[in-house]
Parts: structure tokens; C-alpha cells; sequence
């Protein structure tokens, strides 16, 4: 949606990131207003220039599902690369920072929301739509700081928790507030507090997928805890979210290979519960960014997915062709099938084999496009859970924290990039897991960078 209001705080982003006194005395020659009713607070949360539409794209890059060809990577900024080839550092250039800056110019506008709405008298506040609006605002916020949460800092661990290379934490619009990393523990904090708050304030139903409900909060607590390794949680709210849910399993039988992009758009997908997306990156583009081998293996010859994920280079490599957004370009919201396999790992953590069992008896002939009876599933079914995630979840920002998660718990987990002659390695649990921080951010904040 467009909308004409324009808002002061846009103008002073940069401050996200450090005090930014001498920018405030500019003067802007455009008319401003400052948003303090409902209609104008919802207005700012359906502006998907600037709410749910460029989540930091940096882990999805970071990942071993694609490559590049020489020639490809050539043409790419130098902070592209760095970032491609897991580099001790990221060069200072006009895209190095971009997953961060989309990032906390999301949270500055929702904590223009959640400050805005702290100042509205009790009655506006509690009703319906007050509520509401607090709770889309609380959830795009944790949606973005847990996204970037994955990809700069090394993610959640118990014996890191004290650990302070967290996020700079912003809870307001005050950019003059000088920005501090906080701890690891912090930052994963007050991602759950949003979420939580978040659930109880949001309405069952909503009018669009683009904005966040209840079975969409309770979705993205799912995804939270999974990252975070608390599966017992995670498995609660997994299939909290899928018995709130009104729509069902997209059967891919149904689906047109031939389309130019087979999956529907998200309001015609009945497995989409909230929509996202990840920002457009010259890296993961279409035409380059092609489908390593080992990914693509990992199909079986009678899965459906493999035609219609998945469309043929003129140089026989194949390249992304379509996920959940309707298109080429990456989804990462919430949709049915996460949560069916965030709910059938966790049961099988738990013991419940014979019960994820049967919801995969349910969920995979929907995604084959055949009879149960014909997928074959060798080897430990938690396994074969986990590599169904890769299948069913490419491209959709999630393979980087499921590399880091599963590390943790000893998986060994390495990846590798071939360039020429040379193989960049990148071993399990390296440093390197959490990116670089972007240079601008610590010129100008003077924040500590992740070690080395």
C-alpha cells in the first residue's frame, strides 16, 4: 500500500546508528507530519516500502544452497563477495550494509508505533484496533531483530549468553541515543518479550496475510524457539499456529510446471499465515545465483519440487524459479509447512516417532505429488526431517540458522565454496558464523566488532 503521510524520523535513519546531532539541524524542504492517530499508526504498519518487505537477505547469502560462477562473482561489489566468500571482513561500499540499515529503519518505525501508541488516551489504546496495531508494530520488530540476530551475532547459546557482541537494542525513536551492542542473552530477551506481547494483543483473523496474526505470532514463536534449540516450546507453538490457521496443505499436484512461476501468490496460498519477504540482492538474483549440486540431489526423481522449484540454465545449471511469494523473489514469513516440520521435529526430540510419522503421512504426498507409498525415507527419521527442511525451506532465509543451530548441538555442519583453484572453507562453529558487522556502522557508533 502507498500512502502520503511522510514522517520525521524518516529523515533521520542514519541516527539507528549513532548520535546524529548535526543531522537533525538540517532542515527538509519537504512538508512533514508526525503520525498520533490509529488510522495513521496502521497506515505506517501496512507500508511495505519500509514494514516486512526487505528483511536482511546477508544470511540467506552466506548459505551452501547456490554458487556463483566466477564470472558472475567478478561483477560484484566488494562488499558482495566478502559476504559470499565468509570474509574476516566486508568492504566499505554503497551495499555493504544494507540487510542492517533495512533492518533498523523497520524497528525505528515501529517503535514510532509502539511510542506513539503509549501516548494515545486509555480508551484508544485498549481498543480493538489500539491493541492490534501494538501488536503488528511488537512483531515486525522481533521479526527483524531476530533475522538480524542470526545473521550478525553467533546466535543463541547458554554458555554465550553473557557474551556482549548482541545487537544495539532500540526500544525508541531517540536517535540521539548513543548505540551499544548488548549482550547475547539481551538481544534473544527482548526478541521473546515482543513475540510474547505480541500474541496476546493480535486478532485471530485479519483482513490480509500482510499483516500479522495470532497464528502468525504464534508462528514466529515457533521459529524462535527452534532457533534457540528450545524444541519442547517450539513444537507448542508450531502447532498452536497450524490449529489457528484456517488454510490446509497446498497439494503441489495441483500446480502448473509449466508456469513462469508455480506457486500462487500469497492470498491464493493456503499454507501462507503471514507474509514477508527478503530484500532483492544482486547476489541471489535469478540469473546468477545457480543451485549447488548437493542441494538439488537431495530430490527424489518422483518430486514434485524439483520442477517446480527449480528451472534449467541454458548452461545446464538451474536456477531458483519460484517460492512462496508468487515469484522468483524470496519469502520469509510464516507458512503451514514450516510449522509441520517445527512440530514433527519436535515430537520426534520428544520420543513421539509413531506421531510424526503420521503427520508426515499427511504433509508428504502434498509436497511430492505422490502417494505416500512411494516416497522413500531411509535412515533416522530425524534425518530425514531435517533434510526435508532444506527441500521444502530453500531460498526462504532459514538454512543459516538451522546450519547454526544444528552445530551446536555437534552436528559439524562445515561449508565450502570453490573459486578457480582456490576452496574457501568455512569450518562448523567458526567465528565467521556471526558476519562482520558493516564498517559504517562501526565508524560510526564505535560499537566493538564480532572477534575473530
Amino acid at each position: 500500500m502507498k500512502h502520503d503521510i511522510k514522517f520525521t524520523g524518516i529523515i533521520v535513519l542514519a541516527g539507528l546508528l549513532s548520535s546524529c546531532t548535526d543531522f537533525l539541524e538540517k532542515k527538509s524542504d519537504k512538508q512533514l507530519a508526525v503520525p498520533y492517530t490509529l488510522q495513521d499508526f496502521q497506515a505506517l504498519m501496512d507500508d511495505g516500502s519500509y514494514i516486512g518487505t526487505k528483511s536482511a537477505m546477508e544470511g540467506e547469502m552466506s548459505t551452501d544452497d547456490y554458487y556463483l560462477s566466477e564470472n558472475d562473482l567478478g561483477q560484484m561489489v566488494d562488499s558482495d563477495r566478502g559476504i559470499y566468500n565468509w570474509s574476516d571482513y566486508v568492504a566499505h561500499d554503497d551495499r555493504s550494509f544494507t540487510g542492517w540499515l533495512h533492518a533498523y529503519r523497520e524497528i525505528y518505525y515501529c517503535n514510532l508505533v509502539i511510542s506513539g501508541i503509549a501516548d494515545l488516551g486509555e480508551r484508544e489504546k485498549n481498543s480493538s484496533m489500539g491493541r492490534d496495531i501494538l501488536g503488528q508494530a511488537l512483531m515486525h520488530r522481533a521479526a527483524a531483530m531476530l533475522n538480524i540476530a542470526e545473521i550478525w551475532t553467533v546466535g543463541y547459546s547458554p554458555e554465550q549468553l553473557d557474551a556482549p557482541y548482541g545487537l544495539p537494542l532500540r526500544r525508541n525513536t531517540n536517535f540521539n541515543e548513543k548505540s551499544v551492542r548488548s549482550t547475547i542473552g539481551e538481544t534473544y530477551a527482548m526478541i521473546e518479550e515482543d513475540l510474547l506481547k505480541a500474541k496476546e494483543l493480535l486478532p485471530l483473523q485479519v483482513i490480509s496475510k500482510y499483516r500479522p496474526s495470532r497464528s502468525g505470532a504464534y508462528g514466529f514463536i515457533a521459529r524462535f524457539y527452534l532457533f534457540v534449540n528450545d524444541y519442547d516450546k517450539a513444537k507448542i507453538y508450531a502447532d498452536s499456529a497450524i490449529h489457528l490457521h484456517s488454510g490446509g496443505l497446498l497439494d503441489y499436484a495441483t500446480l502448473d510446471k509449466e508456469a513462469r512461476y508455480t506457486m500462487p501468490i500469497p492470498e491464493n496460498n493456503p499454507e501462507v499465515i503471514f507474509y514477508r519477504s527478503l530484500a532483492s540482492s544482486p547476489v541471489l538474483d535469478q540469473s546468477r545465483a545457480k543451485m549447488a549440486k548437493d542441494l538439488l540431489d537431495l530430490y527424489q526423481s518422483n518430486d514434485s519440487r524439483r520442477e517446480l522449484f527449480f528451472l534449467e540454465n541454458p548452461d545446464g545449471s538451474e536456477r531458483f524459479r519460484a517460492g512462496y511469494r508468487g515469484s522468483s523473489a524470496m519469502f520469509s514469513g510464516i507458512a503451514l509447512d514450516e510449522m509441520y516440520l517445527i512440530k514433527m521435529e519436535g515430537l520426534i526430540r520428544e520420543g513421539k516417532e509413531e506421531e510424526a510419522l503420521g503427520m508426515l503421512k499427511e504433509y508428504l504426498p502434498t509436497k511430492y505429488g505422490v502417494d505416500f507409498g512411494e516416497i522413500q525415507m531411509k535412515g533416522d527419521l530425524l534425518d530425514f526431517v531435517l533434510t526435508e527442511r532444506r527441500r521444502q525451506l530453500t531460498m526462504r532465509g532459514i538454512r543459516w540458522s538451522d546450519i547454526k543451530r544444528l552445530n551446536r548441538e555437534g552436528h559439524g555442519i562445515s561449508l565450502q565454496r570453490k573459486e578457480g583453484a582456490t576452496t574457501d572453507v568455512l569450518p562448523s562453529n567458526d567465528f565467521r558464523f556471526a558476519l562482520p558487522v558493516p564498517q559504517q556502522v562501526l565508524d560510526l557508533t564505535g560499537i566493538q566488532p564480532n572477534p575473530r
